[in-house]
């Protein structure tokens, strides 16, 4: 298994995960302002996977429908993230990684 089909296939997980986490603050109403950096880390793998798929295939992942679902996950999670450090408010975050995840797993699949 190479390193691309392995990242392809932790992304959606790596989502869930940070999904639940974000559940958790929500409905349990833990400390909004309890910054983890689950988040952050995600964002770069997937960023990595992008850029290693990118060099892989030798152009843009813009091509088929699905490659633009995962950039479309990424960019969604990255723009969440800057929001997310601005306002230091994390309880609408399972709202917007619902979708990230939804895409991703799509994409993925």
């Amino acid at each position: 298994m190479t390193g691309i089909s392995l990242l392809n296939w932790l992304l959606p997980l790596l989502y869930l995960a940070v999904l639940v986490d974000y559940g958790a603050a929500f409905f349990l109403r833990g400390k909004p302002d309890a910054r983890k950096p689950w988040l952050a880390i995600v964002v770069v793998v997937h960023l990595l996977f992008l850029v290693l798929r990118a060099i892989h295939e030798g152009y843009p992942p813009l091509v088929s429908g699905y490659e633009v679902l995962s950039l479309v996950a990424f960019a969604t999670a990255a723009v969440y993230w800057i929001v997310e450090a601005a306002s230091h408010d994390r309880r609408t975050g399972v709202f917007v990684l619902l979708l990230v995840f939804l895409f991703q797993y799509t994409s993925s699949a």
